[in-house]
């Protein structure tokens, strides 16, 4: 009787064995599955870190590759800021264009050392903006960065909107409507005039775009040679839009800030300008240049050429 007690505790034993072994290796390849899944998760992690770190590189290029054209007209009180902002990002090459202006803009400009040039007369954005084209690549520029002289773009965006064109396109496009995009205090009425431009756009110039009036551009040295503006004033920025149409070019829209201020609202386009803008830009696609545009085309050329010759740093 003793006997077969202790041979049964003996088997109970065993049986206790075998389980707890089996709880051992059950438990052993859970652990080994944890630290596999949990050294994958880790790879994962680190993957991602150095691809969150890749997105954050700074583009690099030579920023003497780089000239930013200034249109301005009347900007005595944001032309230095705006040239300071620009030195401040290590851009050197500004070219300012007084557009005839009646204030101090042009000898703030002067004493500021950057390429000055003036019109004697006030001919209009578009005209300034082709007066610095032209000097831009006569200095042969590789790329050409069109910038506001009212202080509503940022200089820490150039980064953003050359860099394509470092990347083989012909035209960046900055656009305030875009994803990472923003339009700081702009007023309601603006951003109504602004979104009723695009159906016109693309129907227009047939060129799918989220901004069609943002003067902040980059160029490339062949594109700009493509693009000879003959709008001397606001209908200039449809016009490259169909120059980029017409040529084919190939281009990419870069998200910017803009922020609006009392002195970029002045020079801001009311209602009724839009329309101005719209009718002389199908008329001169239905008839041509008319003569009296004819004639200013001439007389245009003759103070870009003299103040590109009269150039001063």
């Amino acid at each position: 009787m003793i006997f077969m007690e202790k041979r049964k505790e003996m088997k109970e034993n065993l049986v206790d064995k075998k389980n707890t072994t089996k709880k051992d290796v059950k438990q052993s390849k859970k652990n080994e599955t944890s630290k596999t899944l949990k050294s994958k998760t880790s790879e994962t992690e680190s993957k991602k870190k150095s691809t969150n770190t890749t997105k954050k590189s700074t583009f690099k290029y030579d920023k003497n590759d780089v000239y930013i054209v200034v249109p301005a007209y009347n900007q005595e009180k944001t032309i230095v800021p705006v040239i300071n902002s620009l030195r401040k990002e290590d851009y050197n090459n500004i070219i300012v264009i007084d557009d005839g202006s009646s204030d101090n803009t042009y000898k703030l400009a002067l004493k500021e050392k950057v390429f000055t040039l003036i019109h004697k007369l006030n001919l209009g954005q578009g005209a300034a903006l082709q007066t610095g084209f032209e000097f831009a690549l006569k200095q042969k520029a590789k790329v050409i960065v069109t910038f506001d002289s009212d202080g509503q773009h940022r200089a820490k965006d150039i980064d953003k909107i050359v860099k394509p064109i470092f990347e083989g396109f012909d035209v960046s496009l900055g656009t305030r409507f875009n994803q990472n995009s923003q339009a700081i205090n702009m007023p309601f009425s603006r951003k109504v005039i602004l979104k009723g431009g695009l159906l016109f756009t693309k129907i227009v110039s047939r060129i799918d775009v989220t901004d069609t009036h943002n003067g902040f551009r980059a160029f490339s040295y062949d594109a700009l040679k493509k693009i000879k503006i003959t709008f001397n004033r606001m209908e200039h920025a449809s016009e490259i839009l169909d120059l980029i149409t017409k040529y084919k070019l190939k281009y990419k829209e870069v998200p910017v800030i803009i922020e609006y201020s009392e002195e970029s609202l002045k020079a801001g386009q009311s209602s009724l300008n839009a329309i101005n803008i719209a009718s002389k830009i199908i008329y001169r696609k239905l008839f041509g240049f008319t003569k009296n545009e004819k004639e200013l085309l001439k007389h245009t050329k003759l103070i870009r050429k003299d103040s590109i010759e009269n150039a001063k740093r």
